[in-house]
This record gives C-alpha cells, structure tokens and sequence, in this order.
C-alpha cells in the first residue's frame, strides 16, 4: 500500500501544512455541503499512524470532492515556547485551532471534520455531510457512555464534525480555546483537549446541540470512521503503537479492496501553498517555571465577610436533614474488624432518594458482619450563615461529607476510621475487610481520577472515601476542606453561579496542606472489586427513564449479590 510521503517543506515555526482542493474538481459524487477534512500528527512516532490513515483520506477526500489538510506539528503553543522543542502530544490542542481556522473560512465551508492520526474514514459511500441532519446540528461525535441520551456532553473528540453555520458553533470554539490555553500554562498534561471541550459543552445548556451517536464512530467497530484509540491509556509509544499501526493497515485494505480504490495515484505531491499557522496565544506574565500540579492561589477565608441575605420571597421552608443510625458495633460479629469503622452514606431528598433505598441493605449486611455501625443521612447537612431558612438545593448535598467527616473526628474516642459512600455505592465483597487498604501514614484512601496517575496524587474521586481518624494530620486536612468548600459556595454566590463541588475542593485542600504523600490512590478496589457505584445515566438532565436505567443496574448488582453471598443476605429486605 502506498504510504503517505511527508514534504520537505516547512513554516515558520516547523509545522507542515499539506492543502488539496478537490472542491474545485471532477469529483465522483457531490455532497451538498461544502466539507473541510483534517487530519494531523504532532512529530514522532504517531506520524506512523497518519501514514496509515492519511491515503484513505485523501482518497475519500477527492472521490467526494471535499478540500483535505494533512498537517504536521503543533500550532497551540505559547510565545515563551515559540523556540522550543514542544511534546509531541502538546498537538492534540490544534484541534480548536483548526475549528477557528475553519470559522473563519466559512464562506468557503459548511462543515469541517477533524480527525486524530489515529482514526481512519472505512465507509466510502457515506456522506459525511449528512451526519449534521439539519440547521439544529453544531457537533456531531461519538459519545463514550452508551447509555447516554443522543444529547450529551460526554463524548470522544478524537472524530468530531461541525457545523460551522449554527449560532453556537464561535462561541464554544472560544471557550474551548482558552481552556487549552489554560492546559498549556499550567502543564495540564493529562486534562487534555477532550477535557476542555466536554467543559464547554457544559455552559449554557450547549449539549442540546449535539447529536452523539454511536455506531457511525463506536471506535474499532465504528461503521463510518474507525478510531484506533490507546489500549493502554497511560502509555503513547511501545506495543500498543505497534499493534495500532498493524490494525489501521489491515482497516486500510480493507476499505482499498471494498471500495476497489488505487491508492498508486496518493504519491501526495505537488501540495498547494503552506499557510501561516493560527497567531500564538497572549499567555499573559511568565511563572518562572511550570509545575504539573500548581499551588491552588484561592484565599484561605471560608465564610469570613459573607453578608447575610434574607429569604428570598415564597421560598420553600428548609426540610432538616435526616441521620438514621444502626449501631452494629456492639453486636457479636464472626468477622469483627481490628479497629472501629463507621460507615456512612448519604443522599439528597428527592429522586435519588430511591438509590440510598436500594443500597443501604447491601451496606448494612457488610456493616453487620463486621460489626461496624452504619449511618444513613439523607438531605443536606452543610450550611452555610448565607443559607437563611430556605430549601437548599439538591446540589448542596454533596457537601454532606465534609459534615460527616466532622463528626466522626469530634467521635474518634469511639471510630478509628469512616467510609463514606454515595448514594449508588455498594458492597462488592462481603468477606474483603475494607480497613486493610489503610495503614498508619494514609490520610485518605479514594479512587484516582486518572488511572495513568501515581499513587500518591490529589486527583481522587470522592464517591468513595476511606479516612483514617487517627492521623495527625487528619484534623488539618479538614479545617482545610472545610475552608476550601466554604470558599467555593462563597464565590459562587457572588457570581452567581453553580459552586465547583466537594472534589474540586478536596484537590485543593491537599495541595495547600502538601498532603499527597498521606493520600493512596485507587484503581478497581472502589470500581467494583470491593466497592461498586453506579453513575447517573443522564447527569445533565435527571430523568426519570435516566434515574430509572441507573436504579435497573443497582437492581442487578444486587441480585448477583444474593446469588453469590446467599447465606448473608438471606434476611435482606428492601
């Protein structure tokens, strides 16, 4: 197969910019959209992957009559990089730059389809254009939770098509811009351009406008476009590279011999003229150096000069929350724990009310065997002197285990240790002692956020937590969470806008108190090896089918239980 031939020619800053116009040709058919194709690699071993990918391109390019760009380097780059030897994956934020670019070009564009190096067109008798179904259409891309509504934030941007005619498309390219430029600065290295574009879908109710499908991208079985992601996420190089490339070559006569294609006449020669890159981005003052995970700079005040605001008028009268407490600790247990464990968990009043219904009698069976006592809170339990006597909202829930860490800490007479759980958390195994993951040094045992992370890290998940009362540091990382979450709600309510939320919070709070080395980081033992959770299926619009979908998977889980632990959930009820 002929193998994409890399030009000689370069830009001012090392990047090569490769344009063919077969808008201008004789094309094979004729879409009625007008379509830019990118295809791109930053320089090193994923051009390998393009050489695979950008001949099919090309070739699907010009039998449809679209304009392609092949390009090499990376055009996201602060000036205090402009001389530097970059990364070679600091190019996955050219995506955004290719969107502007194509923005700007609308007289010329309908649409512009951004591919990865390692993503490959497979059906030739598609029209790509008519994914984008109508003028309601700004994104088309694959969304990574099948069970997601057609409408979702949670998606792959490693195959994304746009609309560069809706209302909404220049505004999120903005946004989604300055988040990478943010990246960029501060070495965000694993919060990638997927990370800041899902974070602009978020604002203004943006998802409406995407169409996520699945089967058209759904990765190596895709029927469209085939995407040849990481098998192993947290590595670029090695055997996962090699194994990619041999895929894409076996995909690339596969689509050759289906669509009978002579890819003899892709030499890639004679490219039309380089275009000057994007202008570099104004990165304000320069920090002396760059760090992976920078010192949060947030005031250290909680609710110090809040001002008190009266009820707003009508307002529903607050619900206390409510505290159900098992005390299973006395009780005789054939498994007795070697130190006093509390188990905690919560919910908020309302729909997710029934989730805490369905997995509490899992997690009292686990507390009673090992004679823990168990707590339930349903409700919110942390608040704040600008709260009034009004119904919080269901939000401030997740507050809940600042609250709950509080109290076990003014009771460490009586508890060594808390887990606390959410509301779709539950038990995977009744004989695993959850206390083992903690030893004397440990804070704070949670789930990471990137698996690719380090053990000791600050980017944890806080579904689950499992805390040591005993540390001496304990007390500080609380006073610490405590004025981290008092701070968030603060300035949300003086800019009037949604608060960041506990885990954000906890990040922080063990940045400031320089505590990553008493934290251990998870990677299956709270994703379902001794503790599983269940998602919401639907977490910007909470609906009843979402709510439902998520309460049929607890429904399983918990039948697997009793299949596998008969004798021990034989007195269970619901």
């Amino acid at each position: 197969m002929q193998r994409f031939q890399k030009p000689t020619q370069h830009d001012k800053d090392g990047n090569i910019w490769l344009w063919f116009n077969y808008s201008q040709s004789q094309a094979i058919r004729r879409p009625s959209k007008r379509l830019l194709i990118v295809q791109f690699t930053g320089f090193g071993s994923y051009e390998s992957l393009l050489n695979r990918a950008a001949p099919i391109s090309q070739m699907y390019a010009k039998a449809w009559g679209h304009d392609l760009l092949v390009m090499w380097g990376i055009t996201k780059r602060l000036k205090r990089q402009k001389n530097q030897t970059l990364p070679a994956h600091q190019s996955m934020y050219n995506k955004v730059d290719y969107l502007l670019m194509a923005l700007e070009k609308r007289e010329q564009y309908d649409q512009i389809l951004i591919l990865d190096s390692d993503s490959m067109i497979y059906d030739f008798s598609a029209d790509l254009t008519e994914l984008i179904r109508g003028d309601d259409d700004m994104l088309v891309a694959l969304k990574t939770h099948e069970e997601d509504l057609p409408t979702t934030h949670r998606i792959n941007a490693g195959v994304t098509l746009w609309n560069l005619n809706h209302p909404l498309t220049w505004q999120l390219a903005m946004d989604w811009d300055e988040g990478c430029v943010e990246a960029i600065k501060k070495n965000y290295s694993l919060r990638g351009d997927q990370y800041f574009l899902v974070e602009a879908l978020k604002k203004a109710n943006r998802t409406a406008a995407v169409r996520a499908v699945q089967k058209e991208f759904h990765y190596r079985s895709a029927s469209v476009i085939k995407h040849f992601i990481r098998t192993d996420s947290c590595s670029w190089e090695g055997s996962s590279l090699d194994g990619r490339v041999a895929e894409m070559q076996n995909a690339s006569s596969e689509v050759v011999n289906r669509f009978q294609l002579d890819l003899s006449t892709m030499v890639f020669r004679n490219p039309t003229a380089l275009i000057d890159p994007p202008p570099l981005p104004n990165d304000g003052p320069q920090p002396s150096a760059l760090e992976f995970e920078p010192e949060w700079s947030e005031p250290e005040t909680a609710f110090d000069d809040l001002e008190y605001k009266e009820d707003t008028p009508n307002c529903s009268t607050r619900k206390d929350p409510e505290w159900e407490f098992h005390e299973f600790g006395g009780e005789r247990s054939p498994r007795q724990g070697k130190k006093k464990l509390l188990v905690a968990q919560f919910t908020a009043f309302g729909r997710n009310d029934r989730y805490l219904n369905m997995t509490s009698p899992i997690n009292k069976i686990y507390a009673r065997k090992w004679g823990h006592d168990f707590v339930m809170l349903r409700g919110a339990a942390f608040k704040t002197p600008f709260d009034g006597s009004c119904e919080l909202p269901w939000k401030r829930s997740i507050y809940n285990r600042v609250a709950l860490l509080s109290r076990a800490l003014r009771n460490r007479d009586v508890y060594d240790h808390i887990l606390i759980m959410h509301d779709g958390a539950l038990f995977a195994d009744f004989n695993f002692d959850v206390q083992t993951l903690l030893d004397v040094d440990t804070i704070l045992v949670a789930t990471r956020a990137n698996k690719c992370d380090v053990t000791h890290t600050a980017r944890l998940k806080t579904e689950i937590t499992l805390w040591n009362l005993n540390h001496t540091k304990s007390e500080a990382i609380l006073q610490s969470f405590f004025r981290q979450v008092g701070s968030d709600l603060k300035e949300a309510k003086e800019r009037n806008t949604t608060a960041r939320g506990d885990e954000i919070c906890l990040r922080r709070a063990i940045q400031r108190q320089n505590m990553k080395q008493h934290v251990k980081s998870t990677v299956e033992e709270f994703n379902g090896l001794v503790i599983q959770k269940f998602a919401h299926a639907y977490p910007d619009l909470w609906s009843t089918n979402g709510l439902n979908i998520t309460g049929g998977k607890i429904k399983n889980a918990i039948a697997e239980l009793r299949a596998r632990f008969p004798d021990d959930c034989a007195n269970m009820t619901t």
